[in-house]
């Protein structure tokens, strides 16, 4: 499974997942594989090359568009993507889990009944040797 992080410092706090913020400090996109300090910078100039000066400017004055932006870019969707494959296995593993919960609940209770005729067996069996030393 690729692996892709972004990388965002605002503020001298880092975080590197699937959750992303749009700042100014920095932004690395890393491709798979690579660590998180060596930046994709092919992806991000693709899109922002032909961008005028006053575009660039308001990218960066701007951070619902820099957002949009970077929400078009390959590793962003790739990021969206496994998010929604991941939370989709997650809710069902969860639904499978809480099937099970019946089954789990019945050999607790038998467990349980087990324990305590164990006890009483023990308890039986210790006055029996009482009776028998007399």
């Amino acid at each position: 499974m690729d692996t892709v992080y972004v990388t965002v410092r605002q503020n001298n706090h880092i975080t590197r997942d699937n959750h992303w913020q749009s700042q100014r400090n920095y932004l690395f996109i890393c491709k798979p594989g690579m660590m998180s300090e060596e930046p994709d910078y092919g992806a991000v100039l693709g899109l922002i090359s032909h961008l005028s000066k006053d575009e660039l400017q308001d990218l960066v004055n701007n951070d619902e568009k820099l957002a949009e932006l970077l929400k078009d870019l390959p590793q962003m969707k790739h990021l969206a993507n496994q998010q929604e494959m991941l939370l989709a296995s997650n809710k069902s593993l969860a639904e499978f889990n809480l099937g099970l919960e019946p089954k789990l609940s019945q050999a607790k209770q038998n467990l349980i009944a087990k324990y305590e005729e164990a006890a009483q067996l023990s308890e039986s069996v210790n006055t029996l040797k009482g009776q028998v030393g007399k």
